[in-house]
């Protein structure tokens, strides 16, 4: 009906919108995710795999890359790919200091690793 094709469709809305990111996450880590992005956070309906869409305003793909890049597979970057590729140079990076080998199993800490609630929330204060 306009004319345009789906390509152009797709880059006339990240010229309008170009601050708008959207993202698929775990709904439970939703709440996390608004603590580290410390901005409003847009959650969309829910799929059959626990995961829900999410949208955000920033306006710097190299930093909400940053912000999202310790929620590891718990996060899916749907648009814009500027995002993805920043956090395809994160990982990158990540990999090229830490190797890329598989992650260890996570062992179950022991007594001096455990830090008390109590101790943990008077060091806040």
């Amino acid at each position: 009906m306009s004319g345009l094709t789906d390509a152009e469709v797709r880059t006339l809305f990240l010229i309008i919108d170009a601050g708008l990111r959207t993202f698929r996450v775990d709904a439970d880590d939703v709440p996390s995710l608004r603590a580290v992005l410390g901005t409003p956070v847009t959650v969309g309906p829910g799929g059959g795999d626990g995961r829900v869409d999410v949208e955000v305003r920033t306006s710097s793909p190299e930093m909400i890359a940053a912000q999202l890049a310790g929620f590891g597979a718990r996060v899916e970057v749907i648009a814009p790919e500027v995002v993805r590729d920043h956090l395809t140079r994160i990982a990158a990076e990540l990999s090229g200091v830490y190797g890329a080998t598989a992650a260890p199993e996570p062992s179950a800490p022991g007594p001096r690793s455990r830090v008390s609630r109590s101790r943990v929330s008077r060091s806040r204060v």
